[in-house]
């Protein structure tokens, strides 16, 4: 039929054949199969499908099988062939024929391909999306796959060609071979990928209308019942998928039936006071009778955008907030209600303070008020709108006077608006020194105006008069661009305005209306440089909303450069005058909560938005159960703690544990023991737990019996929990975990199998392949250590670690960050990505063109009836004559150009009847006039123009919407085409490490990633939003390590925390959520046993709980503690962990030295000092502190050894304001850092310059002179020290007060973190009677009593001198001084030294062996060999000796030196000698002398011998020759004046001039000791002096104006036709002048002629 013989047939397809055979493969390639033209039969389709299914870049594939578009073309015909899949009519008895084609053997692969996850999670979703709506329009080939589907379940025949059929076709056919194809082998294999592909299509494609999809869903979903009602099938994720499949299916009811369920479901709420759980009432309208409070106030969260609208904003109302477990009924879902209580609560926690702080800055009007303004900007103390007492306190910073400068896009962060605003910092401006003004801007003609005056004055009158230096106006621009941008990168500048964090814009504030509209937007572009300049600085802001983006460019200004002789009034812009203080009417300003980063909150948002069912692991029930949801169990049986998916998947899989093994005493472990270790099948917890638990005990592992537990219970769950008390070892447990499942992870590549291979090799290997594994943590410091950890001990190499984020502090894995790692892009990505650059620039350039702005004139111009017919509008023709008469427009619509109409502005102003304040904004663009100011015929004519002008500002709004959601969508095409080549470096990692926050900004890459387990450390301390952000279906494990009794997540919000008692409960993790749900199923199968229906509350877990739960295996509890001494654990068992025991390391420490206990509560009655702000301080407790620790490191302790904890940040200052006195260096981490610049934010601004000074001794210093980490204290808050330890630790209460208001201290989470830090000694300073009146200070009331029964609480310091044993009880920090001068007692050393002498010391226990004592007293040694005493101290060395004796050198010059200083004595008498070459006579040290001649007698020598060369490489230079200090005196040439300058100048310029000859010449002449006149050889007619420099006598010559040359003889540079030299052009001043003035010009300029009547007169 194509015109081909079939030999020529076979010979194109052995070609290919070999072609594949070449690339080491004898199965054809993607890209060979979709190179033909056409697939002739089935047979090519079936090689076609499974050539797609071995490919491994799933991305070429992709982009290979879609449609091209319009106008372009495709390299292959893939897309052609896919189609041909989709509208061939396949059967299930085709068999092998050629005509036909099988479902089982093409649609099924097809099948599997489409539902991979390779496919389905690629980075490149959207293409993705569009391919399966294609296949969703495709509804005969869906109905035919179904209609195959139920044809199989009813015939319950798999195979379309039986054994022996097949080998009938071996025997007929030669070539036959069967191996390469697909064969399903049961009901599996085809009912699986079926409900995968309709779940898939349901949930990912455009399906069309309501009622079409109604009708589609339900076909497909019936149709799929009865397939599995005919053979069933068994299996939790076909449940799953079908479950979801019927939902949507039946979701899509009439408006009717909806309104009935929802009315039905108000009178049930209100039947069951439901609203007691939903305080602020109910989200969105319709199941209220009020109506919705803004237009972003939802039912559905999904709908609510995740910033705050302008409606939002205003709206004063209180959001929809629901509680824990309760809230969110009108959602009947369980997971939607879990994600619309997640949702609402996070964005409320991020979204808070900057809605109370616009809502306050809009409504107080703020703008009214004096605004107090220091180099971070004009900062506000705002107290929000609230009706209770006591407002909240929100810091804010305003940026004033904002002007548009124009639109960039940028590939990356897409369409933003360059905007300048008043620059917060005025550091560096020249200042005027009697008008106190700022100069921006001098000409440069003035500027060299002066530097030529100031050349002009001679040498004499700079002497004689004292004037100060004029500056450069262009230095002090640039210091003060290089001072400001210092600011902006390294200085307190530094923190704000940073990258991706939001700000609200305030547009055209009305003093009485308030702001005309409120916009939100993120900053995507911040350059230092561009932020330095001396009128303004400039950011590049993006709304959020692109919509917006017009309407802010419109309404701000256009940017003014300032420039010329302009003047700034230095005082207004610093806040000391009254205009500038206060916000102008119509001004624009910006501003930013202090401290507010958004970015990381926006991404969790995000993904809490997308998850559904089908984007959710297995165990999600579980979740849900846990948060009080679910208790009908709709979502099903929690499953969480079953055996992982990858073991269940791979029954025969066996685990090697031999790593666990202690090296040391392998001799001992049993051969079969050993044995079993190495192939271990799990099959539950009770299993493996004793397998590995009696090993533990008898001490053959690496780990304890409960670390043991803990690793058997990570590989027996989905969900594992592992609780660790503080120093448990849970880091180290982790490490153990991630190490045994990268040992006994399969090899197979991450792309799908080959299927053929599968089926066909039964004997494979069983493991699956288990990494990359995810490891994952809430900040960057926990995460570095995780990783840091895996590399210590050697689990993974460096090379096989990616760190994904680029916040890591970490050295060591700085060259493995994710944006490090050099990455290509495949050939057809660089094509695609190309492509997009290249639109992208159009869409920029359409964009440019669209915002120019339209002046009035060419706006009118454009007013033809056309434009009128577009716009949707019609004036009047009087209107429309009158505007084009004022373009100049005749009446057939043509323009003038040459003869514009003069004045056009001017009139269409007078028509308008504009305004004083309307002028500059007419004059600028299209602007909506008010119709209400004026009367009579400008009313109307502004009326019309109004219409026009809104309506065409509406078309450009809409243009630009568009242009913009185009650029949007290509800048997300880029950065999928980029996430491919880091997928690709994902999949080749074992570890790949990130914040929780970094995985929500990276979900879709992620996803993609398909990693099966995460492992979360620190998980106490995670938001439970931040770890379901992190979970996707391929997720088969999750293994949580933390304490729940220790600190919780932090939120910015109190009210939302568990602390505030009010039922949100945002503080929750999932860690303690979990273990909560675990103890709740204890109590339950408790009161079944008991017959008891009493409530038990699981927020408390007691003793017997926690057993039977670790004993099940349901949470893994670590109980064997290595850090703290025994009485400092005491007070963290007897209140929290009762069944804590000691490790053997921890009861060999040494006693603590200088401190009579290792555990002591310092009691005292000095009060705190009043609050500052939110934090508190204590100078008593600070110096006392400051005190302790100078004690300790008298004591010979490092200074890194000791901690300094304190819950508040104002402690936190005022201690290290007192250790920095001390020239003592302190350690911060960034955490504190951070908290500490927010806490300095609300301070004045003389305590701010203060603390500057601080920071500057804090600042990195270069790397020499670095100090190590053994020389630094470390400091830091409670909060920010979880996961750390030190030697000594020392604990800053602070709280001392009558009121018994103890703060922090009442929170047992955060009592436990501050008593678990210290390895040998811990001192806690604190009021034990203001923690007594405190009610709610329950577990420090338990640590007090303990404290009184050990006897380690008192009203003093317990001091213990280390030499004498006696003890000192110190009470104020100036009894350390008194008491314990040098760390010991005050009584004197007195110990002998080598020297002999008594130590002079107090008690000093630093150096108790005196090997470092310097002894001060006189030295009583005598010197040798010279016998003289000593006179240096005892310690210091005794040479050289410092008495002076007589000595007289070789040349007679007698002189008193040191004693053993006559080698190197150097005779410095003054002698005269007769200078080589110039004869001079001059006065030189005779040591000079004597070198000189010793020099004249070598260069005889050589002149002797004949050693011309090495006298020529000597006689170079004339440095071995003194100067000579006598004048010249030789005559200049050609003027003739005697040389004044030095004679060693002239010589040694002379001498650089001359050959080798010369040189040799006057050298030979000098040591021969002729008679010669001063530089005779060079006074011959072919020889000159060469002098130094010009001539500088003064000219004197008579000038032709009258006046004498005041020019130096060699500035006479010009000269006549004779070759004579011409005096310069007198710089005198005129001398010329009349009865009436006189010349004001020089001399050498043409005298202006005076204008006045002449007095003289003719006689």
């Amino acid at each position: 039929r194509n015109g081909r013989s079939p030999r020529s047939r076979e010979s194109k397809d052995s070609k290919t054949r070999s072609f594949s055979r070449q690339l080491g493969d004898d199965k054809p390639s993607f890209f060979t199969m979709a190179h033909r033209k056409e697939l002739r039969h089935q047979h090519d389709m079936q090689r076609f499908v499974l050539s797609m299914l071995r490919t491994e870049d799933i991305n070429e594939v992709i982009d290979e099988i879609l449609p091209p578009k319009e106008g372009k073309k495709k390299r292959t015909n893939a897309w052609k062939h896919f189609e041909a899949i989709l509208d061939c009519h396949f059967t299930v008895t085709a068999k092998h024929k050629r005509d036909e084609y099988s479902f089982q053997r093409l649609i099924v692969p097809f099948m599997i391909f489409l539902t991979s996850r390779n496919f389905v999670n690629g980075p490149r979703q959207e293409l993705v999306r569009s391919i399966f709506t294609m296949i969703m329009n495709h509804r005969t080939f869906l109905k035919l796959l179904l209609g195959c589907v139920e044809e199989i379940a009813t015939t319950r025949n798999i195979t379309d060609i039986s054994e022996e059929e097949r080998k009938g076709m071996k025997r007929k056919f030669a070539h036959f071979d069967d191996n390469d194809k697909y064969n399903p082998q049961g009901w599996k294999d085809i009912i699986t990928p079926t409900v995968n592909l309709i779940y898939i299509l349901f949930s990912e494609s455009q399906i069309g209308e309501n009622s079409e999809r109604k009708e589609i869903t339900q076909d497909y979903s019936e149709s799929l019942e009865r397939a599995l009602e005919s053979w069933p099938y068994e299996s939790a994720k076909v449940r799953r998928e079908m479950r979801y499949v019927r939902s949507i299916a039946t979701s899509f009811a009439d408006k009717e039936e909806k309104k009935k369920v929802k009315d039905d479901a108000k009178k049930d709420n209100r039947r069951h006071k439901l609203r007691n759980f939903s305080p602020n009432g109910w989200p969105g309208p319709g199941l209220e009778e009020a109506d919705s409070r803004h237009d972003n106030d939802f039912a559905d969260f999904r709908n609510i955008s995740i910033l705050p609208t302008s409606d939002e904003m205003k709206c004063l109302a209180e959001p929809y907030l629901p509680r824990r477990g309760l809230g969110s009924m009108h959602v009947s879902m369980p997971l939607n209600r879990y994600l619309d209580i997640m949702f609402r609560l996070t964005r409320e926690d991020a979204l808070r303070s900057i809605r109370k702080s616009a809502q306050a800055f809009t409504f107080r009007k703020l703008w009214e008020k004096k605004m107090v303004k220091d180099e971070s900007g004009f900062r506000m103390k705002l107290e929000t709108l609230s009706d209770r007492k006591r407002a909240e306190r929100i810091g804010i910073i305003v940026y004033r006077n904002l002007h548009k400068v124009r639109v960039e896009s940028a590939i990356r962060k897409g369409v933003g608006i360059r905007i300048a605003f008043e620059p917060p910092t005025f550091l560096g401006y020249p200042q005027h020194r009697e008008t106190g003004e700022v100069k921006v801007g001098v000409e440069e003609e003035k500027a060299k105006e002066k530097k030529t005056k100031e050349k002009q004055v001679s040498a004499e009158t700079k002497k004689n008069k004292k004037e100060k230096k004029i500056s450069e106006p262009a230095s002090n621009l640039k210091k003060l661009r290089k001072t400001r941008c210092c600011w902006w990168n390294f200085g307190r500048g530094s923190k704000y305005l940073g990258n991706d964090s939001i700000v609200c814009i305030l547009l055209n504030i009305d003093p009485i209306d308030g702001p005309s509209n409120i916009i939100f937007g993120t900053i995507s572009q911040r350059y230092p440089p561009a932020m330095s300049h001396p009128t303004h600085c400039e950011i590049v802001i993006k709304p959020i909303d692109g919509r917006r983006l017009y309407q802010l460019y419109h309404s701000l200004p256009h940017l003014t450069q300032r420039g010329g002789n302009q003047f700034l009034d230095l005082s207004s812009l610093r806040g000391t005058g009254n205009r500038s203080n206060k916000i102008q009417s119509k001004e624009s300003v910006m501003f930013q909560v202090s401290g507010h980063f958004f970015a990381a909150n926006h991404c969790i948002l995000q993904a809490l938005k997308k998850p559904g069912v089908q984007n959710l692991p297995t165990f999600m029930p579980a979740i849900v159960q846990a948060s009080g949801l679910d208790t009908e169990r709709k979502m099903g049986k929690d499953t969480s703690a079953d055996i992982p998916q990858y073991i269940t998947e791979n029954p025969d899989m066996t685990f090697n544990f031999q790593s666990l093994v202690n090296k040391e005493k392998i001799s001992i472990i049993e051969q079969k023991r050993f044995e079993e270790l190495k192939s271990v099948r799990i099959k539950d917890y009770d299993s493996l737990q004793s397998l590995l638990r009696p090993l533990a005990e008898k001490g053959l592992l690496l780990v304890d019996p409960t670390q043991a537990d803990a690793f058997a219970h990570s590989f027996s769950s989905k969900i594992s929990l592992i609780q660790g008390p503080p120093g448990t070892g849970k880091t180290y447990i982790g490490v153990h975990i991630v190490q045994c499942l990268l040992e006994n992870s399969g090899e197979r590549n991450p792309r799908l199998a080959d299927i053929i291979e599968v089926q066909n090799n039964p004997v494979l290997s069983h493991r699956p392949k288990l990494y990359p594994i995810l490891c994952i943590c809430y900040t960057n410091h926990a995460l570095d250590q995780f990783l840091e950890h895996l590399l210590e001990t050697k689990v993974v190499d460096l090379k096989e670690v990616i760190r994904v984020g680029g916040r890591s502090k970490s050295e060591v894995l700085k060259s493995r960050s994710l944006r490090e790692i050099e990455l290509n892009l495949t050939r057809n990505e660089r094509f695609e990505w190309t492509q997009e650059w290249l639109l992208s620039k159009r869409l920029s350039s359409e964009i440019d063109n669209l915002l120019e702005e339209d002046s009035f004139e060419l706006f009118v111009a454009r007013m033809d009836e056309d434009f009128f017919l577009s716009l949707g509008c019609k004036p009047s023709k009087k209107v429309q004559k009158e505007l084009h008469e004022f373009a100049g427009i005749d009446n057939d619509g043509f323009q003038e150009v040459k003869k514009k109409r003069p004045g056009f502005s001017k009139a269409l102003s007078k028509r308008l009847g504009l305004m004083e304040q309307e002028e500059s904004n007419f004059i600028e663009g299209i602007t909506i006039l008010d119709e209400e100011v004026v009367e009579g015929k400008s009313k109307d004519f502004r009326r019309s123009y109004n219409e026009i002008a809104t309506k065409y500002r509406e078309r450009k709004r809409e243009g630009m919407h568009s242009l913009i959601t185009r650029y949007e969508q290509c800048v997300k095409r880029i950065r999928d085409i980029e996430n491919g080549k880091y997928l690709r470096a994902l999949r080749q990692a074992k570890i790949i490490g990130v914040t929780t926050s970094g995985y929500a900004k990276q979900q879709k890459l992620f996803s993609a990633l398909m990693p099966k387990v995460i492992v979360c450390e620190e998980a106490g301390e995670v938001f439970e939003s931040h770890v379901l952000s992190c979970l996707s279906a391929n997720t088969q494990q999750l293994i949580l390590i933390g304490d729940h009794q220790q600190l919780r997540p932090k939120a910015t919000e109190y009210s939302l925390s568990i602390d505030s008692s009010r039922g949100y409960d945002l503080d929750i993790s999932l860690f303690e959520s979990l273990i909560r749900h675990r103890a709740q199923k204890i109590h339950e199968t408790r009161a079944k046993h008991s017959d008891c229906s009493l409530e038990v509350d699981t927020k408390v877990i007691d003793d017997e709980v926690a057993q039977e739960m670790h004993k099940q295996g349901l949470v893994s509890t670590l109980l064997t503690q290595r850090r703290m001494r025994p009485c400092i654990s005491n007070l963290i068992r007897k209140t929290l962990y009762p069944k804590l025991e000691d490790g053997e390391k921890v009861l060999e420490y040494p006693k603590t030295k200088g401190f009579a206990s290792d555990v002591w509560f310092f009691d005292h009655n000095e009060h705190e000092n009043s609050a500052e702000g939110t934090s508190h301080r204590n100078n008593f407790e600070a110096n006392m502190v400051v005190e302790l620790v100078k004690h300790f490191v008298k004591q010979g302790y490092k200074q890194c050894e000791i901690a300094v904890l304190t819950p508040y940040v104002g402690q936190l200052l005022q201690i290290r304001k007192i250790l920095q006195k001390t020239n003592m260096i302190v350690y911060l981490s960034e955490k504190d850092q951070a908290e500490i610049d927010k806490a300095i934010e609300e301070k004045e601004e003389e305590e701010e310059e203060e603390e500057e000074k601080l920071d500057s001794k804090l600042k990195p210093k270069p790397n020499g002179e670095r100090k190590a980490m053994s020389e630094h204290v470390r400091l830091a808050t409670v909060d920010n020290f979880q996961g750390e330890e030190a030697e000594i630790v020392l604990v800053s209460t602070v709280r001392c007060n009558n009121k018994g208001s103890v703060g922090f201290l009442r929170i047992s989470n955060r009592v436990n973190v501050m008593l678990s830090r210290a390895k040998h000694a811990m001192i806690v300073l604190g009021s034990a009677e203001t923690i007594r009146r405190s009610r709610r200070a329950k577990m420090f009331h338990e640590v007090l009593k303990e404290l009184e029964a050990k006897s380690c609480i008192g009203p003093y310091l317990p001091l213990e001198c280390a030499m004498h044993g006696t003890q000192i009880h110190v009470k104020k920090p100036t009894d350390f001084a008194n008491l314990s001068p040098e760390g010991g007692c005050n009584k004197i050393c007195g110990h002998r030294l080598e020297c002999g002498h008594t130590c002079t010391r107090f008690c000093h226990p630093d150096d108790p062996k005196h090997w470092q004592a310097h002894c001060r007293q006189p030295c009583t040694r005598l010197l040798s060999p010279c016998n003289h005493p000593c006179e240096k101290l005892c310690f210091e060395d005794c040479h050289p000796c410092s008495f002076k004796v007589r000595y007289t050198p070789p040349c007679g010059h007698t002189t008193r030196i040191f004693c053993g200083t006559e080698e190197q004595h150097l005779c410095k008498e003054i002698v005269k000698i007769r200078m080589p070459f110039c004869n001079h006579e001059s006065q030189i040290s005779c040591y000079k002398a004597k070198k000189l001649e010793s020099k004249k007698q070598e260069f005889l020598r050589q002149i002797e011998e004949g050693e011309e060369k090495d006298l020529l490489s000597d006689i170079k230079s004339l440095s071995w020759m003194p100067n000579c200090s006598a004048v010249c005196g030789q005559k200049r040439v050609p003027c003739g004046h005697s040389c004044s300058r030095k004679c060693s100048q002239c010589l040694l310029n002379t001498w650089k001039h001359i050959n080798d000859t010369q040189k040799l010449q006057e050298i030979t002449r000098w040591v021969s000791e002729k008679p010669k006149k001063p530089l005779s050889s060079l006074t011959d007619k072919s020889l000159t002096v060469v002098h130094k420099g010009k001539c500088q006598k003064v000219c004197g010559r008579n000038l032709t104006c009258g006046h004498s040359c005041k020019w130096e003889c060699g500035d006479h540079t010009r000269k006549d036709a004779k070759g004579r030299t011409m005096c310069p052009p007198c710089n005198q001043p005129c001398t010329t002048k009349c009865a009436h003035n006189k010349c004001s010009k020089g001399c050498q300029k043409p005298c202006i002629l005076c204008s006045m009547a002449c007095t003289w007169k003719c006689e």
